[in-house]
């Protein structure tokens, strides 16, 4: 059972990894992006003992690709294309062109 439904033997169940950090009651405008965000810690990398062991190394990388990204100063020019998936949720196209 999870919250409240049961689900049976056999029965499909899909985790949807593009909810996680969505939930407005738990987390504060969940569809704005907001890296300094307080509240609870993001689910992106699982919790407790499944924990993600590369997330320190996940999360150097990005912070190291957006500040040399940052210094480019890039601005949108175009329109954003969206998955259209279940599973992950982002940008499948996202035009920019760098002004520095």
């Amino acid at each position: 059972m999870i919250d409240g439904v049961t689900i049976r033997a056999g029965e499909p169940a899909l985790a949807v990894l593009a909810a996680a950090n969505r939930d407005p009651d738990i987390f504060h405008q969940p569809n704005d992006f907001s890296p300094g965000r307080s509240g609870p810690a993001p689910l992106s990398f699982g919790y407790g003992t499944h924990h993600c062991l590369g997330a320190a190394l996940a999360r150097l990388e990005i912070t190291t690709a957006l500040q040399h990204i940052m210094v480019r100063r890039p601005a949108l020019c175009g329109e954003p294309a969206w998955r259209d998936t279940p599973a992950i949720r982002g940008p499948l196209r996202l035009p920019i062109a760098f002004t520095n």
